[in-house]
């Protein structure tokens, strides 16, 4: 199965090969990349042991080749491979379209993306690489990866290596790039610019919670009433859910949808008491500060004939989703060990990275799709995606080497039993919860 990533091919047209290799080939630099990091280790020492046993002839190979071999040719090859894996989801999905419940509802959302990153130190060596603030006077270096999930679909659609500086209001257009016509992007509060919701809502639909440092005014019949500032307090007084039109930005003024709903006391105050418990020096929150916070405030263009205030809010909602997968990603594939070493050159740290990577979206593509639909012929309990990572990781010497989906089959009772949740009679776990939003289980989670 690993074939399907051209890996060899690659090797060739990056130059990582420049004649026929006689120890380290491209396929086994990954593969022994993969058993090292799941094994919790990372040196040159243990991926050139690793590389030697891949290579079946009893002839060790030196750490001093391995190295010699993370060249900028060899992050040439990975980048390749990374984006070959990105691009197989596509083809996947635009196979399996005319078999799929996507296209009875594809005239509401192409796809549901969503975008969020996580952050990882890295050694503080590479600090003018990944800058990051200063650790007790020191220089720090730390990266943040921007991520892009097609929850539809479920598989990677895109990713951004950047620094920890590059913060993600600053990466909030990059979602332009993999966004398509009918997309529909959810992503919190720190990726909220007018800009780029200027560029998205023309083609894309958008579900944002509402930033208080940007101004609404009403777009309404009204004449007297239409383009004056909206006071959400005196909106908000005596109501419960509020739905209206709206400009945003004193400049842009832009149109769209205002969505507001009052929480439940009990999640209100505890919003109010976290707010308060708040020490930032910028803190110094305001009497109408915290009486907003009694209250959930969306903005989006998805016109109220799609979607109903519950609706909205459900939908933003899943944006849980992607936490879980970095969750599976610190937790049960050594993420942190992989980058958190004491040195490491600026090359092989973005080698690392684009392997770590590779694996992640190699293993959402059809080997999840293909456990999850045979695990549900078995059993009525979901997959949850923390077990999958882990299981996967401890089965993964048979899993690299499948010829075939069907190779897989053997493994299925294994994922029944020990990679799906518990059943709980009172409470619902993460995937319940998403699928109990009845008016897209067709194509929210459509294998």
């Amino acid at each position: 199965m690993i074939e399907e990533l051209k890996v060899e091919e690659y090797a060739w047209e990056s130059e990582f090969y420049y004649f026929t290799p006689k120890k380290i080939y491209a396929k086994n630099l990954l593969i022994g990349f993969w058993e090292m990091q799941r094994k919790g280790k990372n040196s040159l020492r243990n991926w050139a042991v690793e590389c030697g046993i891949l290579l079946n002839n009893k002839t060790p190979i030196s750490k001093q080749a391995i190295d010699g071999r993370l060249n900028s040719n060899c992050l040439k090859m990975m980048e390749l491979i990374l984006s070959e894996a990105l691009s197989m989801k596509y083809k996947f999905i635009n196979n399996k379209l005319n078999n799929s419940e996507l296209n009875d509802v594809k005239y509401l959302f192409n796809r549901i993306l969503l975008q969020d990153s996580t952050i990882q130190s890295l050694p503080s060596n590479l600090c003018d690489d990944f800058p990051a603030s200063h650790t007790s006077g020191k220089k720090s270096a730390m990266l943040r990866l921007q991520a892009t999930f097609d929850l539809t679909n479920m598989c990677w659609a895109a990713f951004f290596i950047g620094a920890f500086t590059d913060n993600d209001q600053s990466q909030s257009k990059v979602i332009a790039e993999v966004a398509e016509k009918k997309d529909l992007i959810l992503r919190d509060l720190g990726y909220f610019t007018l800009e780029s919701l200027e560029l998205l809502i023309g083609e894309q639909y958008v579900i944002t919670k509402w930033d208080n440092k940007s101004n609404l005014y009403y777009d309404c019949d009204d004449k007297k009433l239409k383009g004056t500032r909206i006071n959400l307090l005196n909106l908000f007084k005596n109501e419960r859910e509020i739905d209206i039109l709206v400009q945003v930005g004193s400049k842009k003024r832009l149109k769209m949808r205002l969505i507001a709903k009052k929480l439940p006391k009990p999640q209100a105050k505890k919003r109010i008491e976290e707010a308060k418990n708040d020490r930032h020096s910028k803190s110094n929150h305001s009497q109408e500060y915290y009486k907003l916070l009694e209250w959930e405030i969306f903005l989006t263009n998805v016109e109220k004939e799609k979607l109903t205030i519950e609706q909205v809010s459900k939908l933003y909602g899943l944006r849980w989703f992607i936490e879980i997968l970095f969750k599976s990603w610190k937790s049960h594939c050594n993420f942190k060990k992989m980058l958190g070493t004491e040195k490491m050159n600026y090359t092989r740290m973005m080698i690392t990275i684009h392997l770590l990577l590779i694996q992640f979206v190699y293993f959402m593509l059809d080997i999840y799709k293909y456990i999850s639909a045979a695990v549900a012929k078995v059993t009525d309990k979901l997959i949850s995606i923390l077990k999958f990572m882990d299981l996967v990781n401890d089965l993964f010497d048979y899993i690299i080497r499948i010829e075939k989906l069907e190779d897989l089959d053997i493994l299925i009772p294994q994922f029944a039993a020990h990679a799906t949740y518990e059943r709980r009679c009172k409470r619902k776990n993460m995937m319940q919860k998403a699928l109990d939003f009845s008016e897209f289980t067709p194509f929210l989670f459509t294998s």
